[in-house]
């Protein structure tokens, strides 16, 4: 898990940014070993869960928006693809 640790905090300095709407978990790298990967719990809900999305302010064609500009900035622009949901 050392190497998904290390790919993980690649893509929050890469990707994660408010202005992107792109979140990623904190990783513990001082509690990460070989075989247990730690990372902070982030709230959230399901793209289908629309009453929950709403609740939150949130559109979901919005969300899927850039989900896939996000997929496609890292296919095509910085090469580095990170396929966590």
């Amino acid at each position: 898990y050392t190497k998904e640790a290390a790919h993980a905090f690649r893509f929050s300095q890469l990707y994660a940014s408010p202005a992107n709407r792109i979140g990623a978990p904190r990783i513990y790298p001082e509690l990460t070993t070989r075989r247990v990967l730690v990372e902070a719990w982030i709230e959230g809900v399901r793209l289908t869960d629309h009453a929950a999305l709403a609740a939150w302010g949130l559109e979901s064609d919005e969300l899927v928006r850039t989900l896939v500009q996000c997929s496609l900035k890292q296919m095509l622009e910085s090469g580095f693809f990170h396929a966590d949901p």
